[in-house]
């Protein structure tokens, strides 16, 4: 009972190891393929210097992947330009200048050159002339349609937002600082998106290419009379492209310390802020596809001069009050999905406890009440039921497994007709005995026949010839439902497959071999096989030894798996969260499978205690028979019910090795020819081996006889074989149709306030 406890609990751990490998890989496939792209950053890196005019020098070194690409004819696409794109606008950004490109891989300094479109240039073409060279165009009117942009005449000329015909206090929103497409006077000049890109060597796909991109942003700027004020946003909503992670450091001009100046990061997704000497640094983790990160900083006016743009107010204490009505939203409206959150994390926890601890509960009490509590140990009386529900009810127990169950029935119920006199079974092919009228010859005699004539003893050992007898046309068998003398239903339809074999032969007498050629084209041949299996199954029920146990541990088990299953993918695809999806998700699955492993199918009845008993001490007398002192003088007929029976429990090798030991004379070929020939199932169990010696029981043992020490034939384990054989030629007569088919002080991180800074970056790649 314990070992099977634990055989299920480490069967429960592996089949959980595998599933929940399986879905947290699946979740973490599709949180990666929502937020897939050909082209990513690994990482971007920001050195950010604030001029003493308020202009940034920024210096960033980007670390790109590049997947491969394909048309549609499958050719691959090689990458030959990386881009960043970024919107110029009068009251936030006014022009980007003194660029610099360098392949940090390489070591490469990148010349400008004209803006040029890659996309009919060959690879030899576009690597001879164009790469290892920087642009910045003019895209305005789409990328497609690339213009010459010189930062000396094409700067924007800088205005305030109020000249913009904005409020100045009003949060900085995309709306507020797209561009209409036209100018409605030269006080209003139109925003222009600018691109600035690099002429790669064309690459098919590389996990890492490093670039070190220099610019200077103008007009960033805006100097109200207490303070200097930006926002700088180096990438916006429009981004399409991913980053692992990006890394800043911002310092402010000469002077500007902790105590004059503010500053707040605008990011939704997990970030690091903090204070150093002289500026600011702040970390963001996994930047999604259409993310924006935008940094709003302001600064004393002791520290700056020579600001292009001015605006005669005071911006200090409503910058404050308005980032920190963002900020205080922000973190209400987080509070509230963390509550919500973590309400559902409790209630999936929950949910899983409670299936766990009641479906587990459940399988234990459906063990106990399949527990054998009056285990008799020694029963020498035969079964008080058919062969067939022997072979059942053993399986039912768990003592057997399920896949040899018809075999054993089949094998068990065919000895018992042996036994009973209906058929005989002989060793070899039926042509072995041509011209013998084997229904009057005697077992003996064929015995002493095959002993004195030159036997094979491997093609003796191949197949059996089974021989209807006269008294089985006697009766009438036409359904399996007749009443033939002395058989029970599950014999009876077992005869009946035998009388379609002869039939179909045209012989009474055949062998497994005939027998299987025969029933290849039997497409109704299934429904007989079920027919068999059916009366076994309820001749085993008429015991009334069994009764089915609540699934109840199976149904919970089954949700608690399903649970883990959902909850592990949703933590992976949704929330990234390993450990959480391995906290619930784990336990549950691993909970689920116990439970069902557990579960016992049956519970044993108040009089199924008694039967079931008498049939596990009848095992165990069998078994260790060869012990007992005081045996009796074999009896001859009484064996032969006992073999049937050991063929049911799949026990007749260790039987015969129990005989064998315990009555040495059935090694005796003239004892077995005057005291067992009546007992065809003892006698062919025996005989064999005085046949041709030895020799025959070593060459049986890979035949369909199959073979044990001593020389002895297990019968039923040929038997079994050869109805094995039988069944699954029949099955695979059968038609198709007929089986069923996851406050400024820059600290705390930062928060989803507004976006729609200067640069607005995206960045991209064809």
């Amino acid at each position: 009972m314990k070992k099977r406890v634990w055989l299920s609990m480490l069967n429960s751990v592996v089949w959980t190891v595998v599933i929940c490998a399986l879905v947290f890989g699946l979740g973490f496939l599709i949180a990666k393929e929502s937020n897939s792209s050909d082209l990513e950053y690994n990482s971007l890196d920001y050195d950010v210097q604030v001029l003493d005019n308020g202009d940034l020098r920024i210096k960033e070194t980007i670390d790109v992947r590049l997947h491969e690409r394909k048309d549609s004819d499958d050719n691959v696409i090689a990458w030959k330009q990386l881009y960043q794109t970024y919107t110029l606008n009068a009251s936030q950004l006014t022009n980007i200048t003194d660029i610099s490109v360098k392949n940090l891989s390489t070591g490469e300094e990148y010349t400008q050159t004209e803006p040029k479109n890659p996309k009919y240039i060959s690879a030899g073409a576009w690597n001879k002339e164009y790469a290892k060279h920087w642009y910045i165009a003019d895209v305005t009117a789409g990328a497609s349609s690339p213009k010459p942009y010189d930062p000396d005449v094409d700067g924007l000329e800088s205005r305030t937002r109020t000249q913009m015909g904005l409020d100045e206090r009003a949060t900085t929103t995309p709306s507020a600082t797209a561009s209409t497409g036209t100018a409605d006077s030269l006080d209003k000049p139109r925003d222009k998106e600018v691109e600035i890109g690099w002429n790669i060597p064309a690459t098919s796909s590389r996990s890492s290419m490093r670039f070190e991109i220099a610019m200077t942003w103008e007009g960033v700027s805006t100097e109200y009379n207490d303070v200097t004020k930006f926002q700088w946003e180096p990438f916006g909503p429009e981004n399409m492209t991913p980053i692992g992670i990006m890394r800043a450091k911002v310092t402010f001009p000469q002077g500007v310390g902790e105590r004059d100046s503010w500053a707040w990061l605008h990011y939704t997704g997990n970030s690091l802020t903090k204070r150093i000497p002289g500026g600011i640094e702040f970390t963001a983790y996994n930047v999604k596809s259409k993310q924006y990160l935008d940094l709003v900083a302001m600064m004393t006016n002791a520290h700056v001069s020579g600001v292009a743009r001015h605006v005669d107010a005071d911006a200090k204490q409503w910058t404050i009050d308005d980032e920190t009505r963002q900020e205080r939203e922000w973190h209400d409206q987080q509070h509230r999905r963390a509550v919500i959150r973590v309400c559902v994390w409790i209630a999936v926890a929950l949910v899983v406890v409670l299936l766990s601890f009641f479906g587990i509960r459940a399988a234990l009490r459906s063990r106990r009440a399949a527990r054998l509590t009056s285990d008799i140990d020694y029963w020498r009386t035969v079964p008080a039921m058919t062969p067939g529900a022997a072979a059942v009810l053993w399986t039912k127990l768990g003592r057997a497994p399920s896949a040899s169950r018809t075999s054993r029935e089949m094998a068990a119920t065919m000895m018992s007709l042996i036994d009973k006199k209906y058929i005989a079974v002989y060793p070899g092919e039926a042509k072995r005995y041509a011209g013998i009228d084997l229904s009057r010859v005697g077992a003996a005699e064929i015995a002493r026949m095959l002993a004195s004539g030159e036997t094979n003893p491997r093609k003796l050992g191949k197949t059996s010839t089974i021989v209807l007898l006269p008294r089985v046309f006697g009766s009438t068998i036409t359904d399996g439902g007749g009443h033939g003398d002395s058989l029970c239903t599950s014999e009876r339809r077992l005869l009946k497959i035998l009388l379609e074999a002869s039939e179909r032969l045209h012989t009474p007498v055949f062998d497994i071999k005939q027998m299987n050629k025969a029933f290849r084209q039997w497409e109704d041949g299934h429904l007989s096989v079920d027919l068999f299996t059916e009366a076994c199954d309820d001749e085993c029920d008429e015991l009334g030894a069994m009764s089915p146990a609540s699934p109840a541990a199976v149904t919970l088990g089954i949700f608690d798996i399903v649970v883990g299953v959902l909850a592990g993918i949703y933590f992976m695809a949704a929330e990234g969260n390993l450990l959480l999806a391995c906290c619930i998700g784990l336990p549950a699955v691993f909970c689920g499978l116990l439970a069902c492993l557990l579960h016992k199918t049956y519970r044993i009845t108040e009089s199924g205690q008694r039967t079931i008993g008498e049939l596990v001490g009848f095992e165990r007398y069998l078994e260790d028979f060869s012990e007992f002192s005081d045996r009796e003088v074999l009896d001859v007929t009484l064996w032969g019910r006992y073999l049937v029976y050991a063929s049911a429990l799949g026990v007749s090798r260790k039987v015969l090795q129990q005989l064998a030991a315990a009555y040495p004379q059935v090694n005796d070929a003239a004892w077995l020819d005057d005291n067992a020939a009546a007992s065809g199932v003892l006698f062919w169990s025996a005989r064999p081996s005085t046949i041709v010696g030895a020799s025959l029981g070593s060459a049986l043992a890979g035949g369909s006889f199959g073979a044990f020490s001593g020389g002895f034939v297990d019968f039923g384990s040929q038997l079994s074989s050869g109805m094995a054989s039988m069944q699954s030629t029949i099955s695979a007569a059968a038609p198709s149709s007929s089986s069923g088919g996851s406050g400024g002080s820059f600290s705390g991180g930062g928060f989803g306030g507004s976006s729609g800074g200067s640069g607005g970056g995206s960045f991209g790649g064809r």
